[in-house]
């Protein structure tokens, strides 16, 4: 149905059926505040958006300050508003449940990055965080970054990059990931092989199986845990140089 701006009386758009019918009475306005494209608005409606899209993107963009500015004050009342207020764990998981595989648009990772740019954590937060985080990797330490990089050749973990430059800046030569057998030790220097090791997800029974393959070819193996590359490597420096 053609819509002849003079005449709206009576009409209402359906979004099922695509046409416009009813007994509403329309007005035209000039431009939307968002875009600024001028549209069709119901008469007692008090709204300055031509669509629920550019109403969320207003209402946001005032939120970052585009066009609200936000006073201490407000930001007190709603601050005082949020106190004592707490989120049950089934509350939590229903909205753990609605976020699940959901795709956000650039655009929509974009706004989530500005919101947080320039924030500080503090102390406690940060720790708060910190101690979620280990007890999940705890839980699911197949999750946890080094142990997701560890089955993948082409990526450095954390503790393989401080090894790596430990060696570089003793002008110790290497190959990283060399194959021998069927395995890839992290690093090789002649017949030594460095291997380093996360406690949470290596298993004692297959790297024995593995040392004892290696050694069998005239390998010497050493293991060194994550923890003591993020401290320095100068105890194992003369056994490296031996190689």
């Amino acid at each position: 149905m053609k819509i002849c701006w003079d005449n709206l009386e009576g009409l209402r758009y359906s979004k099922k059926t695509g046409k416009w019918r009813g007994n509403t009475t329309y007005i035209y306005k000039e431009s939307c505040k968002n875009c600024g494209e001028p549209y069709l608005s119901a008469e007692k409606s008090t709204g300055d958006f031509c669509s629920l899209k550019c109403s969320s993107t207003g209402i946001n963009n005032g939120m970052y300050g585009k066009e609200v500015i936000v006073t201490n004050e407000t930001k007190q009342k709603m601050s005082i508003s949020h106190m004592g207020h707490f989120v049950t764990n089934e509350t939590r998981l229903k909205i753990s449940k609605s976020n699940k595989n959901k795709i956000f648009t650039q655009e929509h990772k974009d706004r989530i990055s500005k919101s947080h740019k320039g924030k500080k954590l503090s102390k406690e937060h940060k720790d708060k965080i910190s101690n979620t985080l280990k007890k999940y990797f705890r839980k699911y330490p197949e999750k946890h970054p080094n142990r997701r990089l560890a089955g993948n050749r082409k990526k450095w973990t954390y503790p393989e990059k401080l090894a790596a430059k430990w060696l570089d800046n003793e002008n110790i030569s290497y190959i990283y990931n060399k194959r021998i057998l069927n395995f890839y030790p992290d690093f090789s220097i002649n017949n030594l092989l460095i291997e380093i090791d996360g406690k949470r997800w290596h298993d004692p029974i297959k790297d024995n199986i593995r040392d004892s393959k290696l050694q069998a070819e005239g390998y010497q193996i050493i293991r060194i845990d994550a923890k003591v590359v993020i401290e320095g490597l100068e105890k194992y420096k003369p056994i490296i140089l031996e190689a």
